[in-house]
């Protein structure tokens, strides 16, 4: 998960102006949680 994660951030860096650079973390970084914490809710109702 976290090789996939930096491979989004880098596309997504050479992507955008680096102004939006914070927000792109961030919200990259808010939907990695997400995930993770889904993926947890997943095993745990297994």
């Amino acid at each position: 998960m976290q090789r996939e994660s930096a491979i989004a951030s880098d596309y997504w860096r050479s992507m955008l102006k680096p102004d939006e650079d914070d927000h792109t973390e961030t919200t990259l970084n808010n939907i990695e949680r997400k995930l993770d914490h889904m993926k947890l809710r997943m095993e745990a109702s297994t």
